[in-house]
């Protein structure tokens, strides 16, 4: 629209100087000396505009030819860029495909013109050490290093995550821990360290960052859930490991709620406490995590009590029968602790019943052992036969292959 508005009015512009031109066309004269110059004044407007054009065009080619070697410079810059911007592109999908030297190749060749050289020289880090040369992808860090000038964060993140993944542990804590120093409260740093003391099995260490890394969320709450739980459980083997029945108690009970009552918790205390004779303390810790919540592991290490009443014991671990009737583990637990009782019958309708529905080397070793113990040593030899075939060719779950669980009343009868 703007256009046509200055098209317009040049028109009218040029209306208006002819029809004054007509009317009185006017002249000019110019003299110097004895020299005299006399034109009309229309044509000496057209000579000043013509003048005034020639002259402008002139001014301007002159100063495109001064421009012209900065012109040609910002060109030939913005060539480069263009260049090093498709050669970023294509290191990151050579990377994508894993073909590393290229990738390194074309990233390192971006770099210097690129819009983030810090950037290219990580990638083609990754892409080094990804290729196996460790020394290549160092010198990849020093350049990121010096190319980030005072944000060396990123730098310095990537760094430590490569030497996690190539299982430089030592150098990755140390530069962790000078990050942490700069960094206190960085969730991607306090993750990382996480990691690192996972991997070096330093669970105390862990076990302090664990409320840091609920409350900055470094990481997924189930996955710090899990890190917890390994600080737990290796608390507590350090505990039991010191031959102290009272370390182990104050290391449970200085636990989070939620751990102790974790059943992976429950059974490492458990046998805990069973390598230190604290046979009753442990039953009666099974027994009540079995009545809160139902698992078939702690189960079954209830059968590997040796509790000062075992009748008592027994007696409470076939109230769970209800409606577990072929739940091996169960079984496997109730034959236990009928041959702890010396109720020989009861117990070897516990076993049979437990290796017919789950035929495993664990559940024949009993079985032989309690069959040896009766004076069947042709049936014995017959249990330790399968339990060697159940080890070398596992059987498929729930195929039933032995005799059905007795009833109450014919237990007591070959007892």
């Amino acid at each position: 629209m703007k256009w046509l508005l200055w098209l317009l009015g040049v028109l009218a512009a040029a209306v208006a100087l002819g029809l004054a031109a007509w009317q009185d066309n006017g002249y000019v004269l110019i003299g110097r000396g004895q020299t005299t110059v006399e034109t009309s004044l229309t044509f000496f407007i057209l000579v000043l505009v013509a003048a005034f054009a020639a002259g402008y065009d002139l001014l301007r080619l002159a100063g495109q030819g001064l421009s012209l070697p900065a012109r040609m410079g910002a060109w030939r810059a913005r060539r480069r860029r263009e260049r090093a911007a498709r050669d970023t592109a294509r290191g990151l999908l050579a990377f994508a495909a894993g073909d590393w030297p290229r990738a390194e190749r074309l990233l390192t060749a971006a770099a210097a013109a690129g819009p983030a050289p810090a950037a290219n020289h990580l990638w083609a880090a990754r892409a080094a050490q990804a290729a196996g040369d460790l020394a290549r992808r160092d010198e990849h860090l020093t350049r990121a290093y010096a190319a980030a000038g005072g944000d060396a964060l990123p730098v310095s993140l990537t760094q430590a995550e490569l030497q996690l993944e190539a299982g430089q542990h030592e150098q990755a804590l140390a530069t962790l821990v000078h990050l942490r120093e700069k960094a206190p409260r960085h969730p991607r740093v306090l993750a990382l360290l996480a990691r690192v003391y996972l991997e070096i099995r330093s669970f105390g260490d862990l076990q302090d960052l664990i409320p840091e890394l609920r409350r900055r969320h470094a990481m997924a709450p189930d996955a710090i859930d899990r890190l917890e739980k390994a600080a737990a459980l290796h608390g507590l083997r350090i505990a039991a490991d010191s031959g102290r029945a009272a370390n182990l108690r104050e290391q449970f009970r200085r636990l989070p709620r939620n751990l102790r009552r974790d059943p992976d918790v429950l059974a490492c205390h458990a046998e805990a406490l069973m390598r230190l004779d604290a046979h009753a303390e442990a039953e009666a810790l099974l027994r009540e995590a079995l009545e809160r919540q139902w698992d078939a592991r702690l189960a079954a290490l209830y059968g590997r009590l040796d509790p000062p009443s075992p009748q008592q014991a027994l007696a409470r671990a076939e109230k769970w029968l209800a409606g577990r009737e072929r739940h091996p583990d169960l079984l496997l637990a109730l034959g236990r602790l009928a041959m702890r009782c010396q109720l020989w019958g009861k117990a070897r309708a516990y076993l049979e019943a437990a290796a017919g529905i789950r035929p495993e080397p664990e559940v024949y070793r009993e079985l032989g052992l309690l069959l040896e113990h009766m004076g069947e040593t042709e049936a014995a030899a017959e249990a330790y036969r399968r339990g060697l075939m159940a080890l070398a060719t596992p059987a498929a779950p729930c195929a039933p292959q032995g005799p059905a669980l007795q009833s109450p009343a014919n237990s007591k009868a070959s007892a």
